[in-house]
């Protein structure tokens, strides 16, 4: 059974327990985003409509981006495994908060902190999610790993796709939120399990010795002294040091940031177009716009499971398997043809649905090959980056995006977005092969 894994998925028999506990961790965490972005998306639309969402997004872009800033700041020197604590605990706790309030408030007021929770929330679970499978399986022999666990944010799409599917109308939308608590408790209690010595690491370490970071020479006796600072360089180790083209990962930083700042921009215009044509469709019933996000999340990631399962495990231990992130770009290029080719007038429901299901090549390749994107840079400055990609850079871009939509849907209908889709991709295709050459550098140098 462990050779199948390891033909199959691309796991060392060494690494397939901690794999399994890694899993079950996302499985966990991901479910409670998948209930909360339905409860959030299903009550907002229904109860509050659509022609407040871009303000919703302004706004959640702002509150996402100060938590991320708080986070930033209380990560420095944090153990892993109290950061993943604390920040789980925080979530389940609000979730039950907002449930009782929704007791006794039932507008705006109540519903607008839902919608920000579950912004939050799936913001936090991204940072967690790099943060721990770099720092839990950065080896070369354990890339695997990370399509691996990628495959525990498919099954909680499919399961609770399904249950939303067949139980929402006995369950309701609103006792959800309890059901987002006990995940979030249990996606603590799973990655509790994995060994202590694999789960402590700190910002405060130093980066290995003998690791350089920039494209110049370094002169005979730079290498010698104290280890590396902020800046990524290394200063470590002495008698190895010879001339030698070298990753700058001051340079590679910029370029991921402006990776994510395209990626996040044209993802927020199609969920915005999609939830546009839900609305539309589904607004005079609550528990049938429940049981469609329900429904599309059980056959995205039941699509996405079977390419994950059958493709993504090998083509992550490709020496280049970067080819991967142009997977997704392509495929909203094409979906946005569709949307302008439905209708003159609006986002039909079929057409959203393909523009927003195209994700399946983003959780099945882009996301686990963006993973790897950050393994060149060093311990203390990758954590940084990916807090600040996944709680800075994602809210400026919904934020930047918002505002679009505003001015745009004033003057044009919402179908019109996909020429700026279309664009965007064309730059996100190019950027991303700048950050692909950047990172088989990278990946030399160590």
């Amino acid at each position: 059974m462990q050779r199948w894994f390891e033909g199959i998925l691309g796991v060392p028999a060494a690494e397939q327990r901690d794999a399994a506990m890694a899993l079950l961790y996302v499985f966990f965490a991901a479910s409670a985003c998948v209930v909360g972005r339905t409860v959030a998306d299903t009550l907002f639309l229904s109860r509050v409509g659509s022609d407040q969402l871009a303000s919703m997004y302004l706004v959640s872009a702002l509150v996402v981006g100060a938590t991320a800033m708080v986070y930033g700041r209380l990560a420095r020197g944090v153990s892993l495994r109290r950061l993943v604590a604390v920040t789980h605990l925080s979530l389940a706790a609000g979730a039950l908060i907002l449930r009782g309030f929704l007791l006794y408030f039932q507008g705006v007021s109540v519903i607008g902190p839902i919608y920000l929770l579950s912004e939050i929330q799936g913001a936090m679970s991204a940072i967690l999610f790099a943060t721990v499978l770099n720092e839990t399986f950065g080896g070369a022999s354990t890339r695997g790993v990370f399509g691996v666990a990628g495959i525990g944010s498919t099954l909680a799409g499919i399961v609770f796709g399904a249950v939303l599917v067949a139980e929402v109308d006995d369950l309701h939308v609103a006792n959800l939120l309890y059901a987002i608590a006990v995940l979030q408790i249990l996606a603590l209690v799973w990655f509790a399990t994995l060994p202590r010595g694999r789960a402590t690491a700190r910002t405060d370490q130093p980066p290995r010795i003998g690791r350089r970071s920039r494209l110049t020479p370094l002169p005979v006796g730079v290498a010698e002294g104290a280890a590396a600072g902020d800046d990524g360089t290394s200063r470590g180790g002495g008698s190895d040091a010879r001339p030698a083209e070298e990753f700058e990962s001051g340079a590679y930083r910029g370029w991921l940031v402006a990776l994510a700042l395209v990626q996040f921009l044209a993802i927020m215009l199609v969920g915005y177009q999609w939830k546009i044509a839900v609305n539309d469709t589904y607004h005079l019933s609550e528990d049938a716009m429940a049981a469609y996000f329900g429904g599309y999340y059980a056959i995205a990631n039941s699509v996405t499971l079977v390419f994950q399962v059958a493709f993504a495990g090998r083509l992550l231990k490709r020496r280049d398997p970067l080819s991967a992130l142009w997977m997704f770009p392509v495929a909203l290029l094409m979906s946005a043809g569709a949307i302008l080719f439905a209708s003159a007038g609006r986002v039909v429901l079929w057409a959203g649905t393909l523009s927003k299901g195209s994700e399946v090549l983003r959780r099945s390749f882009g996301d686990p090959a963006t993973q790897l994107l950050y393994h060149p840079l060093p311990q203390a400055m990758r954590r940084r980056v990916i807090a600040i990609i996944g709680g800075g850079v994602k809210p400026v871009a919904e934020a930047f995006g918002a505002l679009l939509i505003v001015e745009m849907t004033h003057l044009t209908a919402a179908r019109d977005l996909s020429y700026l889709v279309a664009a965007l991709v064309v730059v996100w295709i190019a950027v991303a092969w700048r950050c692909r050459q950047l990172y088989l550098t990278g990946e030399r140098s160590w």
